[in-house]
């Protein structure tokens, strides 16, 4: 769907063009990454922002500190090894 999302090791970056900009989230202001089975209802935080079709596959939910946009639903190709990236740049923050 012409997504992107890219972890690097000071931040994580959501490119979308659903949101028609490239979200950038430092490493230091996630809460917790983890990934979320499909359904719309599916966790506590449904009314999450969702940048794709997180409701119909196997997705990520990034929880954030700060920012207008807390909770953040996607769907990168390989969800586990994607949340597995972003812990790794938790730590090292």
């Amino acid at each position: 769907m012409w997504q992107d999302y890219r972890v690097f090791p000071d931040r994580v970056e959501l490119r979308s063009w659903i949101l028609l900009r490239t979200l950038v989230i430092p490493a230091e202001d996630i809460v917790d990454v983890e990934v979320e089975s499909p359904g719309p209802f599916n966790s506590e935080h449904w009314y999450a922002v969702k940048i794709d079709w997180a409701d119909l596959f196997s997705h990520v939910e990034i929880h954030r500190k700060s920012g207008l946009l807390k909770h953040i639903k996607f769907t990168p190709d390989n969800p586990a090894y994607f949340v597995a990236a972003c812990k790794s740049i938790m730590k090292s923050s």
